[in-house]
This record gives structure tokens, C-alpha cells and sequence, in this order.
């Protein structure tokens, strides 16, 4: 017979561990114990940490807004310019850029006032290289371009001391997106 490690008890000699039964399940629990405890705790320090980041957007938020309603006042008015990347439904080599084109994206700014003032495209070229089979020397290359893969939709929102109460949801709106956040 061999002794448990633990308390000195009787554990048969086949016994790998050389830990009894009752200090094996001891054993087992202090380790879920300390599992459970780890996990509330990474709980616990994700969640301040999220708490923080929010604060700290909040923080950078309101000095924004702050920083506009300034600039109106010194001003008499001021613009927030943003762009909205869209995917357009275009066809290159065979491959679909989007599956469908939606405006949805720019909505949600028009419906606070948001004006569309420019789109940009965005284009994409492809390489061609051809041969002629026979000929020495008959490989030539070329390319195509200007296959509009997608679009940049830039908003305006004008701000001036009449309205800047009224697009106070906008503006805040705006300043998320700016610090990283979102405004969905």
C-alpha cells in the first residue's frame, strides 16, 4: 500500500497520482474554484476596460462638439464633412463586385440633414496578356481600367448658429464615427 501525498491516507499502490479519492475531488474543485475565479475576474477587467472606452469616447465626443459649437459662435457657421464607401453591383473578369447597390449606408446621415455633394468612384484595372499561338515573339500585354468597383459618397452638413440646436443628434452622430465608435 502506498500513503496519499495529501492527508497520509491509505491509496492503493496502483494509484498514479498517490491522492485519495476525497483529496482528488478536493482537489479538482480548488482548480474549478480558481477557473471560476480567473473567468469573473477577466469578466470583471473587459467590462471596466469597456466602461473606459466608452468614457473616454463620451470625453472625446463632447470636446468635439464643444470645439464646434466654438467654432459657429467665431464663425457664423461651420461644415462636417464625411464619406460612405459603397459597393457597386459591377461585373469585372467574370466576378461580381456587390451583389446588389443600396443606399442604405447614406440614409441614416441624410435623415439628419446630411447633403450629398460629390461621389468619387472607385475603379479598378485589369491586367491582359494575350499570345498568338505560331508566331516567335507574339506575346503582348495590355490592360482595361475604369470598371467602377464601388463609389465614395461624400455628405456635407452645413452648421450654423440657427441650426446647430436642431442637428445636435447629427453632429454627436458624426463625432462618434470620427473617434471610432459607432453610430448605429
Amino acid at each position: 500500500m502506498a500513503k496519499c501525498t495529501t492527508c497520509g491516507t491509505e491509496v492503493s499502490f496502483f494509484n498514479i497520482e498517490r491522492e485519495c479519492q476525497k483529496c482528488t475531488e478536493q482537489r479538482k474543485e480548488r482548480q474549478r474554484e480558481a477557473q471560476r475565479a480567473l473567468e469573473l475576474k477577466n469578466k470583471e477587467e473587459q467590462r471596466i476596460a469597456e466602461q473606459k472606452k466608452r468614457q473616454q469616447l463620451a470625453a472625446s465626443i463632447a470636446n468635439s462638439v464643444r470645439i464646434t459649437r466654438e467654432n459657429v459662435a467665431q464663425y457664423g457657421a461651420t461644415t462636417l464633412l464625411h464619406d460612405v464607401y459603397l459597393p457597386v453591383d459591377s461585373l469585372v473578369n467574370n466576378e461580381k463586385t456587390a451583389f446588389a447597390f443600396t443606399a442604405n449606408p447614406i440614409r441614416k446621415w441624410t435623415v439628419f440633414g446630411w447633403k450629398v455633394v460629390a461621389t468619387i468612384p472607385k475603379t479598378v484595372g485589369v491586367a491582359l496578356r494575350n499570345t498568338q499561338s505560331g508566331t516567335f515573339g507574339s506575346h503582348y500585354g495590355g490592360g482595361i481600367g475604369g470598371n467602377v468597383e464601388g463609389v465614395y459618397v461624400l455628405l456635407q452638413l452645413e452648421i450654423t448658429t440657427e441650426t446647430i440646436d436642431r442637428q445636435i443628434k447629427a453632429i454627436e452622430a458624426y463625432y462618434e464615427v470620427y473617434h471610432g465608435g459607432s453610430a448605429d
